[in-house]
């Protein structure tokens, strides 16, 4: 089994994916060994995908007009001019591991072909809209608690305010723990200064 902690990628694999294309001077797709893959994270250098994976990874660039916000403090400078490069496939049968060879030129072809025609849809897509879906999550508590944070301050204490159909009771504002609150909302309640103590 191949477990070079560096291991470079076969030509022939590379005279396979040259023929998709490219974004600026960089390869559309690569396929690079999973020990090699390093990213910074707040100044420290990680293996993007753990130690001991020993797998082939197909990635695919993602140029910068669709991959979101760059945290400049957490990654540092964009790591290439046109984009960044995101888990597309592991290169794998059945969980196992396959080398190149086994796996096949044919394979490769196919992989690439499945994803082109959208048959295939690369994790840095998924986790794209998962990441929309956060967002838009977010949005929505944050409007609700808007509304009911409005209709709190209700001057006819228990009772609806006579005339509108529909207005919130203080027993249907249920308060939740912050563990329930999104990531986000964590995060800034977080910050010094956010949450001050009632003597």
């Amino acid at each position: 089994m191949e477990t070079a902690k560096t291991r470079p990628t076969p030509l022939w694999v590379i005279n396979i994916l040259l023929q998709y294309g490219s974004i600026g001077s960089e390869p559309k797709y690569r396929i690079i060994w999973s020990e090699d893959r390093m990213e910074m994270r707040w100044g420290v250098q990680y293996k993007r995908y753990g130690d001991g994976l020993d797998r082939w990874i197909l990635e695919k660039m993602v140029e910068w007009a669709d991959y979101g916000e760059w945290n400049l403090e957490a990654f540092g400078p964009k790591p290439h001019i046109n984009g960044e490069y995101e888990h597309s496939q592991t290169v794998e049968v059945l969980g196992q591991y396959i080398s190149l060879e086994d796996y096949g030129a044919k394979t490769i072809i196919l992989m690439l072909e499945c994803i082109e025609k959208g048959k295939l849809i690369p994790r840095s897509e998924k986790l794209r809209f998962k990441r929309d879906q956060l967002a838009e999550r977010d949005r929505q508590f944050s409007q609700n608690f808007s509304d009911i944070y409005e209709e709190a301050q209700n001057p006819f204490g228990a009772n609806a305010v006579a005339g509108i159909p529909g207005k919130k009771k203080p027993e249907d504002m249920r308060i939740i723990t912050l563990d329930q609150l999104p990531e986000n909302f964590r995060k800034q309640l977080a910050k010094p200064g956010k949450i001050r103590q009632v003597s």
